[in-house]
């Protein structure tokens, strides 16, 4: 399972600020593909809270996330990141034809661009998953069950002996992830590395102010360079602290990546 983010450190910034990667590792929902036929899709609510271990081996809440699906398919993810404040609140947006706006409130900006053709056929072909369990060929089997009173299917795989990564997806829900474990082999005992635990699960429309754009449009759009800039001012990071987060090639590949997707869309 891809979705999750494992802690708030330097380089997770530079996923943060390239929509289209950012989105990909994180969309736990589906969105049908430019070139499918319009169709409803299961709404609801979700509220996680990522809990990782620190490097004293303790555990703590390093996210608390809201995600917001419409039946139109349109798609709000909103974090916040417990002890880190200076993070600030981010969000994205993903709207139905496939436009995608992050927001990063600390810097009261805004990188949008559209979701790749790939990955939007690759999230309607996800829905096609509920009538296999909600399951992966590579995946194991663990069974059914209910979390929050929503019918779910669990999996594991093992990405190596000493590694596991279990997931229970909603069967009512087009496979939405509901929460994801990932552990590891230590002293012959599975030990918890990090996990997204959910507190909190709704059928239906979620509440309209998820999804204002109003909120959107008072923020500056601004290449992820740029963002990356300010952010980093923000955070007090500097290059000697971190020095992959000031590779000028990857911020070039960005700003490419995101120059590109504005043109499209004019």
């Amino acid at each position: 399972m891809k979705k999750i983010i494992i802690s708030v450190k330097f380089p997770l910034l530079l996923a943060v600020l390239c929509a289209g990667a950012y989105v990909a590792a994180q969309v736990t929902t589906r969105l049908a593909s430019t070139s499918a036929a319009p169709r409803a899709f299961v709404p609801y609510t979700l509220e996680q809270h990522t809990v990782a271990r620190t490097k004293t081996g303790a555990l703590e809440v390093t996210e608390q996330r809201i995600i917001a699906v419409r039946s139109d398919g349109s798609e709000v993810w909103l974090g916040t990141f417990p002890g880190r404040q200076a993070m600030g609140p981010i969000r994205r947006l993903v709207r139905s034809n496939g436009w995608t706006t992050i927001a990063l409130e600390k810097i009261s900006a805004r990188i949008s661009q559209m979701l790749p053709a790939r990955e939007q056929q690759a999230r309607h072909e996800k829905v096609l998953d509920a009538a296999k369990q909600c399951r992966f060929p590579y995946e194991t089997p663990v069974g059914t069950g209910t979390l929050l009173g929503t019918r779910v299917s669990v999996s594991e795989y093992s990405q190596s002996p000493d590694r596991r990564d279990t997931n229970w997806r909603a069967l009512d829900y087009e496979c939405a992830v509901i929460a994801t474990r990932h552990e590891r082999l230590r002293d012959s005992k599975w030990t918890v590395d990090v996990e997204s635990v959910p507190v909190l699960f709704a059928g239906g429309e979620p509440t309209a102010e998820l999804f204002d754009e109003g909120f959107y449009n008072q923020l500056q759009e601004m290449p992820p360079s740029e963002a990356q800039r300010r952010i980093y001012a923000a955070l007090n990071i500097t290059e000697t602290q971190c020095p992959r987060c000031f590779n000028p090639t990857t911020a070039g590949k960005l700003d490419s990546d995101y120059f590109s997707a504005q043109a499209s869309k004019k």
